[in-house]
């Protein structure tokens, strides 16, 4: 888990971005809703925001992770979220304002 406090992850998306950027490897994007994933320390870490309304539901895509089974977390209330296959790596979620994930291999 990314040693930082849930609050300076819910201050703003570039504040957010701008943090987590500076301590990843690799990062991809996402357009709707907006996302970014990042790849660190052998994880993967994700975080998800409602765009058009403070509330979002659908299907996510998590990118960027390599062959097997992963465990999602929800890391901002520690909520397992279950598992995701990397050959189809979607998971359906319901969220407000942000969602925040950890992603580790099984």
């Amino acid at each position: 888990m990314l040693k930082s406090s849930t609050a300076e992850f819910r201050t703003t998306r570039a504040g957010y971005i701008q943090t987590f950027l500076a301590r990843s490897g690799k990062a991809y994007g996402y357009d709707d809703p907006e996302g970014y994933a990042i790849e660190k320390d052998g994880k993967m870490y994700y975080a998800f925001f409602a765009t058009a309304q403070p509330q979002w539901k659908g299907e996510i895509e998590l990118r960027g992770l390599t062959a097997g089974q992963y465990r999602v977390v929800n890391y901002a209330d520690s909520r397992d979220l279950g598992t995701v296959d990397a050959r189809n790596p979607r998971l359906s979620v319901e969220f407000k304002d942000n969602l925040l994930l950890e992603v580790t291999k099984m």
